[in-house]
């Protein structure tokens, strides 16, 4: 009876070898899986935001670090398609030897404003190693040149200064209701876009002054269609660059921000009884072709609130 049980046991132990064999290499795949899944949500974004910015009214509010002004033109000009809600650090480095094939168009609609007939590679530079790195986790987006090419598709397949234009909102001297500008984008893309303005009164302390359109925003999914953006209040669109977070007093403009902030003062909270000074302080640094983009006066449009597309400069 002992040698029966003995042998029914070694029996039972030689079939279930290659069962743990199985399970171990299934065990192993996923637990593969499961990383390579974890990675993947850590390690990616939601959605792009793509901002664009009226070049007369920037460099009215950036007067005089604009440099050139001669080559202006009145069309919105890129600012930066930005991932947003960005989970894990950002990788990958800036070639800009792979933007030859788009130059020309990026020369003309993703100028650098500070210094439109010099070379903008350092603002092209900024803008991949701020944002565009942290959407290569996506193979649609996993170069430079990927990146780039993203952005100038957008632009010009939902040109906003066209869908204005259709609703007989064009540059000049008239005033339009926000909320015109704001329906006229919505009725050509199909969701609301986000404004911020500039009112040169309030820097210059002249009240009479009207408010300019700054900065228009639309949003985008992964696959490069239309979409709500999904408001943050006032805080500023940033993707994680370190593992540090900033915080942002919801009084400030929403395009508030100094742009080594994440890295030196992290983490810090903006005090509402040292706004002004802050502000002042950054207005009074000299700009850069980079470090020039801060807007201290500009503030998210009221509906009901009148503004102008200027195509000249008015300092």
């Amino acid at each position: 009876m002992a040698n029966s049980c003995t042998g029914l046991l070694s029996l039972s132990a030689s079939a279930l070898i290659p069962l743990l064999i199985v399970m171990e290499h299934l065990t192993r795949d996923s637990m593969a899986s499961a990383m390579a899944v974890t990675k993947g949500n850590e390690e990616t974004f939601e959605y792009f935001m793509f901002s664009q910015e009226w070049p007369y009214t920037f460099c009215t509010e950036n007067e005089p670090s604009c440099n050139n002004t001669d080559k202006l033109v009145p069309i919105f000009n890129i600012h930066g398609l930005w991932p947003e809600k960005v989970k894990g650090d950002c990788q990958g480095e800036f070639n800009y030897s792979q933007l030859k094939p788009v130059e020309s168009q990026l020369r003309k609609y993703w100028m650098d404003l500070l210094n439109p007939r010099g070379n903008p590679k350092d603002f092209w530079n900024h803008e991949y190693t701020k944002h565009g790195r942290c959407a290569s986790v996506d193979s649609r987006f996993n170069s430079t040149l990927k990146y780039f090419q993203s952005a100038l598709s957008v632009y010009l397949k939902y040109n906003v200064t066209q869908f204005l234009k259709s609703a007989g909102i064009v540059p000049g001297s008239t005033s339009y209701k926000v909320s015109k500008i704001v329906e006229a984008v919505n009725s050509a893309f199909g969701y609301k876009p986000e404004i911020d303005c500039f009112a040169p009164g309030k820097k210059h302390g002249e009240k009479s002054k009207p408010a300019y359109l700054a900065e228009l925003r639309i949003c985008f999914s992964k696959d490069l269609t239309p979409r709500e953006c999904e408001s943050s209040g006032r805080e500023v669109p940033q993707p994680r660059r370190s593992a540090h977070t900033l915080y942002y007093d919801p009084e400030l403009p929403r395009s508030f921000h100094r742009e080594d902030e994440a890295n030196v003062y992290s983490p810090i909270k903006v005090s509402r009884n040292v706004k002004n000074l802050i502000a002042s302080w950054i207005e009074t640094e000299k700009p850069t072709a980079v470090s020039g983009r801060k807007r201290v006066w500009t503030y998210p449009c009221k509906d009901d609130e009148d503004v102008q597309l200027p195509e000249k400069l008015n300092y």
